[in-house]
């Protein structure tokens, strides 16, 4: 309706070059850009390119998060992370709108993306309530083996337009559940879609997820960064063979979705 309207476009104009840092949304320092609503080729908003003191301050926050968040017993994470998850599916018509806004996909795939986003932040919890790790038969008598699971550290997201809520909550589910923190840096078209969704993000510890907008070169940063550990893409080709050099400078782990696409033909 019309008061709906209204009300996202004030949110997406309070949410307009900003960061989510360490618990609050934070207007950004650095230059800012427009972000164009493709059904009326007119600005949504703007975001903010990430500065390297923005980078360097969203990492350590991580970084003192994630000894907080894996000092808690898995059980207590897992009770956290279903709190998120039904945060998610509250907020997801108003991220579903916002997304419609920003990248153009009829809303009721947009607002689907926040419910299924919610059925693997439930599924993973679940699954790292149950795998802490297992003990192995003995090589030698009177010895005990154990497999112990222990978190990376900071996950930096780095997510496409097409799918910025579903692809940020496989990838943040996963991350979370095992004891990681996680900085996410969305698409330049879709920024304002994942600062509108770190609102059911907020029961979590200060700086566990954070959001940095930007371009190429705040990915990269964040790839390159000494203290982030490991590395979730989706995107082009020529994009992901170059995080995984980067990474490979650091021995660090990557999960890189590269170009799935189909080829169609448009008949009259």
């Amino acid at each position: 309706g019309g008061s709906m309207g209204t009300e996202i476009l004030s949110l997406m104009a309070e949410l307009s070059g900003h960061h989510y840092l360490h618990g609050a949304l934070v207007a950004g320092d650095g230059p800012t850009l427009p972000v164009i609503d493709p059904a009326t080729e007119q600005p949504t908003s703007r975001y903010a390119e990430a500065t390297g003191a923005e980078i360097d301050a969203a990492v350590a926050a991580a970084n003192r998060a994630q000894r907080e968040w894996w000092a808690l017993s898995a059980l207590d994470r897992t009770e956290a992370l279903h709190g998120v998850a039904n945060a998610m599916v509250e907020v997801a018509p108003v991220v579903g709108e916002v997304m419609t806004r920003e990248m153009g996909k009829p809303f009721v795939e947009s607002n689907w993306e926040g419910g299924t986003s919610a059925s693997s932040l439930r599924y993973y919890a679940e699954l790292a309530r149950h795998d802490q790790g297992r003990v192995a038969g003995a090589a030698l008598p009177g010895q005990t083996h154990l497999t112990l699971k222990e978190p990376l550290g900071t996950v930096v997201s780095i997510v496409p337009f097409n799918f910025p809520v579903l692809l940020f909550g496989w990838q943040a589910a996963a991350a979370l559940a095992a004891g990681n923190a996680v900085i996410v840096k969305p698409s330049e078209l879709t920024p304002v879609t994942l600062l509108a969704l770190m609102e059911a993000f907020a029961g979590l510890p200060a700086g566990l997820v954070q959001v940095l907008t930007g371009g190429a070169d705040v990915g990269a940063a964040l790839v390159a960064h000494a203290d982030t550990h490991a590395v979730a893409f989706t995107g082009s080709i020529p994009a992901a063979q170059a995080v995984a050099r980067a990474a490979a400078e650091r021995f660090k782990p990557v999960l890189a979705e590269a170009s799935g696409n189909d080829p169609f033909i448009v008949m009259p």
